[in-house]
């Protein structure tokens, strides 16, 4: 699996319809979700997050990094209302415990199936061995709770 691999843009899409979501904090210009995105080279882990924020971070050693930014930028006041990422779903890693288990801002809902991610062509990968949660970390009442995630096969269409 890429680390630039791109978010299937029918769960991207449904995701959006409730946080209309105004800056990626981790994209590709090829993949990019928001209008208003960081690059690699703009290095999101340095920057300023505000508004409603998309993430999908690399799903390797530097995930820790991008869930410890996502709680620092959504406790601050006038910063991120809201982060939203799409992560493996793996509860055994210290990041799991320490920036969503334990972090009293965070919700998160597991999702069925598995999604197809785009490959840098934009073809669906289909043999992902990854599982995948959602995560919301804000300091305001939650919406994800309230959203219904469909079967991943239906956002994989």
């Amino acid at each position: 699996m890429s680390i630039y691999w791109e978010t299937p843009p029918k769960f991207f899409d449904h995701l959006n319809e409730y946080y209309g979501f105004t800056l990626d904090v981790c994209a590709t210009p090829e993949n990019a979700k928001c209008e208003r995105y960081f690059t690699e080279k703009d290095n999101g882990l340095e920057l300023v997050w505000q508004g409603n924020c998309w993430l999908n971070p690399p799903y390797g050693s530097s995930i820790e990094e991008w869930l410890k930014q996502a709680t620092i930028w959504s406790a601050y006041p006038n910063r991120a209302n809201r982060v939203v990422a799409l992560l493996p779903a793996n509860t055994d890693p210290f990041w799991f415990h320490e920036y969503i288990y334990r972090c009293p801002f965070a919700s998160y809902k597991f999702l069925e199936g598995r999604l197809w991610f785009l490959d840098e062509n934009k073809v669906p990968q289909k043999g992902s061995n990854v599982k995948n949660m959602v995560v919301e970390w804000s300091l305001k009442p939650h919406i994800l709770p309230t959203i219904t995630l469909k079967h991943a096969k239906e956002y994989n269409r």
